[in-house]
């Protein structure tokens, strides 16, 4: 609608002549309209995004609260689709991808569920989700980013077809609005790992809970409950008050009985003998929010659960094709989000030790979008995972070659979050 109003401004801007002219132009008009449109919307997000890392690093006031609607919106899914705009070259993002140097986080390949939230209304509880008590879609910023917010003293269950597999990653945004040093010391994010899928609590069941305090360093609590090891009941001592502050990115991997966890790119969590048999569904809650400080509400977003396992020398050097969602781009850009580091670091191990192996990179969209830029971006993203393979790897670049098929090759449908996430990736083909 935005962009037919443009369109119309134009038209009554100029001369009836030089009218008639552009409405012969029609798509290329619109597609240049588009693309300016996008390069504007990057330049705000790169502002956003400075501000975020400023937060992250130290750089701004801790007790600087990040609302969703001041956040800028983030790609987390491979070859999301959208216009070029300021399309970043590796070297834009090295140094946030040194900060990720040891983030070994690897996503899982098989997307099991995926809910950006796009498809609910605003308002309304989201249709992917269930819940003992209440909660809401919500919109923040112009671009209308959807978050789910969470109450207090409610569980929540992500609709799946059944359990989960024996190892799988789980992976979410968390925001907040009005957390200050106010908050309470007994304030939690409770990640639940259950028996059941009911709102009643299993006695096989781990929990690791994610403390708001702000005004003293909580830690993480760990529980973990009928599994070998007896009862578990612990803290590590972490500081991570900062990157709750700015809204971090939780990773959670299972494989099997080893449980991680990471805030952002620190890894908090890494235990062996953690999970009990069964304990394969999972629950989100908040706890201990008092009347005192309802200001404080919560938000996820972008929540991606995908089963894991596969073997990357197997696929790649065996089968010849290895394909991945955990190379991440930022919105609209071939810039590499140094979340990706683990899945590249992956890749280079591969490489390095099979250094008569070459490989085509190729990127994929979903259909949002034109297609022309939809195949230009692919492209782009593809040579950007390139260019960091070589300079942060030390891949021989002639052993890579990039190439991009923007829509032109689903693997499910463009009608749901999750056809859509799945279309959304990098390919690694054996030349």
């Amino acid at each position: 609608m935005k962009l037919l109003m443009l369109l119309a401004g134009l038209l009554l801007s100029v001369p009836v002549a030089e009218a008639q002219i552009l409405e012969r132009l029609g798509k290329r008009v619109k597609r240049k309209v588009e693309e300016r449109i996008e390069r504007k919307t990057d330049e705000a997000v790169e502002k956003g995004l400075d501000k975020v890392e400023d937060a992250a690093d130290g750089k701004g006031d801790e007790r600087t609260q990040q609302a969703p609607g001041n956040t800028p919106k983030e790609d987390h899914a491979a070859g999301t689709a959208g216009g070029p705009g300021n399309a970043g070259s590796p070297d834009q993002g090295d140094k946030t991808l040194n900060v990720y140097s040891k983030f070994d986080f690897v996503p899982g390949d098989r997307i099991l569920f995926y809910d950006d939230f796009a498809t609910d209304h605003t308002g309304d509880f989201p249709s992917k989700w269930n819940t003992n008590a209440s909660g809401e879609v919500v919109e923040f910023g112009e671009d209308g980013e959807k978050y789910f917010q969470l109450m207090g003293g409610a569980l929540y269950l992500p609709i799946l077809d059944g359990p989960l597999p024996e190892e799988y990653t789980v992976e979410f945004d968390l925001k907040t609005t009005g957390l200050d040093e106010k908050i309470s010391s007994t304030a939690y994010l409770d990640f639940i790992l259950d028996e059941n899928a009911t709102f009643q609590r299993g006695s096989k069941r781990v929990a690791a809970s994610l403390s708001f305090c702000q005004f003293i360093s909580n830690g993480l609590v760990l529980a973990s409950y009928g599994g070998s090891m007896g009862t578990i009941n612990n803290t590590v001592e972490e500081d991570y008050r900062k990157a709750m502050a700015a809204g971090p990115r939780i990773s959670v991997a299972v494989n099997r009985k080893r449980f991680r966890l990471w805030i952002n790119e620190r890894k908090m969590v890494d235990v062996p003998t953690f999970m009990p048999p069964g304990a394969s569904y999972l629950k989100l809650a908040l706890r201990g929010f008092d009347t005192d400080y309802r200001q404080m509400k919560v938000y996820i977003g972008n929540v991606k659960i995908a089963a894991g396992g596969i073997d990357l020398r197997n696929e790649l050097i065996s089968k010849g094709r290895w394909t991945t969602h955990g190379i991440l781009f930022d919105v609209g850009s071939a810039k590499v989000r140094p979340e990706s580091y683990g899945v590249l670091r992956e890749i280079a191990t591969v490489l390095k030790q099979n250094p008569d192996i070459r490989v085509r990179i190729i990127g994929h969209t979903d259909a949002d979008g034109a297609e022309e830029l939809n195949l230009k971006l692919s492209g782009e993203r593809a040579a950007a995972v390139r260019g960091v393979l070589a300079k942060e790897f030390e891949i021989a670049e002639d052993r890579m070659e990039a190439d991009g098929k923007g829509e032109s090759q689903p693997v499910a449908d463009n009608d749901t979050p999750e056809g859509k996430a799945k279309n959304r990736r990098v390919e690694f083909v054996k030349r």
